[in-house]
Protein backbone atom coordinates (compact mmCIF):
# COMPACT_ATOMS: atom_id res chain seq x y z
CA UNK A 1 0.00 0.00 0.00
CA UNK A 2 1.42 3.24 -0.69
CA UNK A 3 1.66 6.27 1.53
CA UNK A 4 -0.76 8.53 -0.02
CA UNK A 5 -3.24 5.49 0.47
CA UNK A 6 -2.90 5.36 4.12
CA UNK A 7 -3.06 9.14 4.18
CA UNK A 8 -6.10 8.74 2.90
CA UNK A 9 -6.86 5.88 4.72
CA UNK A 10 -6.08 7.61 8.11
CA UNK A 11 -7.42 10.96 7.11
CA UNK A 12 -11.16 9.33 6.24
CA UNK A 13 -10.74 7.64 9.41
CA UNK A 14 -10.19 11.13 11.03
CA UNK A 15 -12.86 12.54 9.36
CA UNK A 16 -15.37 9.55 10.55
CA UNK A 17 -14.10 9.89 14.01
CA UNK A 18 -14.98 13.75 14.00
CA UNK A 19 -17.97 13.38 12.53
CA UNK A 20 -19.40 10.71 15.18
CA UNK A 21 -17.93 12.83 17.72
CA UNK A 22 -20.12 16.43 16.47
CA UNK A 23 -23.40 13.60 16.48
CA UNK A 24 -22.79 12.46 19.49
CA UNK A 25 -22.46 15.82 21.22
CA UNK A 26 -25.71 17.10 19.16
CA UNK A 27 -27.38 14.42 20.49
CA UNK A 28 -26.50 14.67 23.90
CA UNK A 29 -27.11 18.21 24.14
CA UNK A 30 -30.41 17.79 22.45
CA UNK A 31 -31.53 15.36 25.16
CA UNK A 32 -30.21 18.18 27.76
CA UNK A 33 -32.50 20.53 26.95
CA UNK A 34 -35.53 18.06 26.48
CA UNK A 35 -34.18 16.98 29.89
CA UNK A 36 -34.04 20.62 30.63
CA UNK A 37 -38.14 20.79 29.31
CA UNK A 38 -39.11 18.02 31.93
CA UNK A 39 -42.59 18.78 33.38
CA UNK A 40 -43.66 19.13 36.96
CA UNK A 41 -46.88 18.55 38.45
CA UNK A 42 -47.98 18.18 42.28
CA UNK A 43 -50.36 16.46 43.87
CA UNK A 44 -51.49 14.11 46.98
CA UNK A 45 -50.74 16.92 49.82
CA UNK A 46 -50.60 14.65 53.23
CA UNK A 47 -50.76 16.23 56.70
CA UNK A 48 -48.22 13.96 58.93
CA UNK A 49 -48.26 15.66 61.82
CA UNK A 50 -50.03 18.98 63.03
CA UNK A 51 -48.60 20.42 66.10
CA UNK A 52 -48.31 23.88 67.65
CA UNK A 53 -45.39 24.53 66.71
CA UNK A 54 -44.28 21.86 63.60
CA UNK A 55 -46.57 21.01 60.35
CA UNK A 56 -45.14 18.13 59.13
CA UNK A 57 -46.78 16.72 55.56
CA UNK A 58 -45.75 15.40 52.22
CA UNK A 59 -46.42 15.90 48.67
CA UNK A 60 -45.89 13.92 45.48
CA UNK A 61 -43.97 15.45 42.66
CA UNK A 62 -44.99 13.89 39.39
CA UNK A 63 -42.06 14.34 37.03
CA UNK A 64 -42.95 14.04 33.18
CA UNK A 65 -39.30 13.55 31.11
CA UNK A 66 -39.97 14.15 27.52
CA UNK A 67 -36.25 13.24 26.57
CA UNK A 68 -35.21 9.71 25.27
CA UNK A 69 -33.09 9.86 27.93
CA UNK A 70 -33.73 8.07 31.41
CA UNK A 71 -31.87 9.84 34.12
CA UNK A 72 -31.65 9.95 37.94
CA UNK A 73 -32.82 13.30 40.37
CA UNK A 74 -29.58 13.06 42.47
CA UNK A 75 -30.63 15.90 44.69
CA UNK A 76 -33.47 18.64 45.37
CA UNK A 77 -33.30 22.27 47.28
CA UNK A 78 -36.30 24.00 47.45
CA UNK A 79 -37.39 27.32 49.10
CA UNK A 80 -41.06 26.23 50.47
CA UNK A 81 -43.07 29.60 50.05
CA UNK A 82 -46.27 30.49 51.00
CA UNK A 83 -48.47 33.36 50.31
CA UNK A 84 -44.96 35.24 49.75
CA UNK A 85 -43.48 33.80 52.91
CA UNK A 86 -40.73 31.63 53.32
CA UNK A 87 -41.83 29.09 55.28
CA UNK A 88 -38.99 26.20 55.07
CA UNK A 89 -36.08 24.83 53.04
CA UNK A 90 -36.54 21.01 52.18
CA UNK A 91 -33.13 19.17 50.92
CA UNK A 92 -32.74 15.71 49.61
CA UNK A 93 -29.86 14.16 48.36
CA UNK A 94 -31.01 10.81 46.40
CA UNK A 95 -30.88 8.40 43.38
CA UNK A 96 -34.06 8.24 42.00
CA UNK A 97 -34.97 6.82 38.52
CA UNK A 98 -37.23 9.42 35.91
CA UNK A 99 -38.47 7.68 32.94
CA UNK A 100 -37.54 8.67 29.66
CA UNK A 101 -39.71 9.22 26.52
CA UNK A 102 -42.68 10.80 28.25
CA UNK A 103 -42.73 8.89 31.31
CA UNK A 104 -44.28 9.58 34.62
CA UNK A 105 -42.25 9.16 37.80
CA UNK A 106 -43.06 9.97 41.27
CA UNK A 107 -40.78 11.98 44.09
CA UNK A 108 -41.70 12.26 47.14
CA UNK A 109 -41.09 15.90 48.63
CA UNK A 110 -41.47 16.10 52.74
CA UNK A 111 -41.53 19.52 54.44
CA UNK A 112 -41.65 20.39 57.44
CA UNK A 113 -42.28 24.20 59.62
CA UNK A 114 -43.48 26.03 62.21
CA UNK A 115 -46.43 27.85 61.43
CA UNK A 116 -45.75 30.10 64.38
CA UNK A 117 -42.73 31.60 63.17
CA UNK A 118 -43.97 30.85 59.19
CA UNK A 119 -47.33 32.89 59.86
CA UNK A 120 -46.23 35.34 62.69
CA UNK A 121 -48.89 34.55 65.70
CA UNK A 122 -51.38 32.38 63.76
CA UNK A 123 -52.42 29.12 65.56
CA UNK A 124 -52.47 26.30 63.79
CA UNK A 125 -56.69 26.17 63.41
CA UNK A 126 -57.04 29.83 61.72
CA UNK A 127 -54.14 28.52 59.23
CA UNK A 128 -55.56 25.04 58.26
CA UNK A 129 -59.38 27.20 58.22
CA UNK A 130 -57.71 29.65 55.88
CA UNK A 131 -55.89 27.29 53.81
CA UNK A 132 -59.52 24.99 53.82
CA UNK A 133 -61.74 28.36 52.71
CA UNK A 134 -59.85 30.02 50.69
CA UNK A 135 -57.96 26.70 48.65
CA UNK A 136 -57.35 29.17 45.69
CA UNK A 137 -56.07 32.10 47.46
CA UNK A 138 -53.14 29.80 49.31
CA UNK A 139 -50.37 30.01 47.20
CA UNK A 140 -47.52 27.91 47.81
CA UNK A 141 -44.36 28.36 45.31
CA UNK A 142 -41.26 25.75 45.30
CA UNK A 143 -37.93 27.76 44.15
CA UNK A 144 -34.77 26.10 43.82
CA UNK A 145 -33.40 23.22 41.53
CA UNK A 146 -32.90 19.89 41.27
CA UNK A 147 -29.33 17.98 40.08
CA UNK A 148 -29.89 15.43 37.63
CA UNK A 149 -27.31 12.49 35.92
CA UNK A 150 -27.18 10.20 32.84
CA UNK A 151 -24.03 8.11 33.30
CA UNK A 152 -21.39 11.29 32.48
CA UNK A 153 -23.36 14.10 32.83
CA UNK A 154 -24.47 15.93 35.59
CA UNK A 155 -26.60 19.15 34.73
CA UNK A 156 -28.64 21.11 37.80
CA UNK A 157 -32.05 22.62 36.67
CA UNK A 158 -33.55 26.06 38.03
CA UNK A 159 -37.57 24.96 39.14
CA UNK A 160 -39.62 28.12 40.02
CA UNK A 161 -43.39 27.10 40.44
CA UNK A 162 -46.31 28.39 41.41
CA UNK A 163 -49.58 26.59 42.10
CA UNK A 164 -52.63 26.49 44.49
CA UNK A 165 -53.79 24.60 47.75
CA UNK A 166 -56.81 23.89 45.27
CA UNK A 167 -55.07 22.72 42.33
CA UNK A 168 -53.05 20.34 44.56
CA UNK A 169 -56.17 19.21 45.84
CA UNK A 170 -58.20 19.02 43.15
CA UNK A 171 -57.28 16.72 39.58
CA UNK A 172 -57.49 19.59 37.73
CA UNK A 173 -55.30 18.95 34.41
CA UNK A 174 -54.24 22.70 34.07
CA UNK A 175 -52.26 22.27 37.30
CA UNK A 176 -49.39 20.62 34.97
CA UNK A 177 -46.11 23.33 35.62
CA UNK A 178 -43.09 23.63 33.51
CA UNK A 179 -39.87 25.77 32.54
CA UNK A 180 -40.83 26.04 29.03
CA UNK A 181 -43.28 27.63 26.86
CA UNK A 182 -43.91 23.64 24.90
CA UNK A 183 -47.28 21.94 25.54
CA UNK A 184 -46.63 19.53 28.29
CA UNK A 185 -49.62 17.78 30.07
CA UNK A 186 -49.78 15.49 32.79
CA UNK A 187 -52.68 13.28 33.14
CA UNK A 188 -53.01 11.37 36.60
Amino acid sequence: MSKNTKLLLWLGGLGSMVVLSIMTYRYITTQIELLQSSCYKFKNLKILSLKKKRIAMTMTMYVKNISKIAFFLKNYNFDIIINGKKVANVNKKLNQHISANGGISEVKIDIEFNPKVSFNALDIISLLKYALLEKDKFIIKLKGFVDVKHSIIETKQDIEIDFTLKEILEDDEDATSTNTAHECKIEI
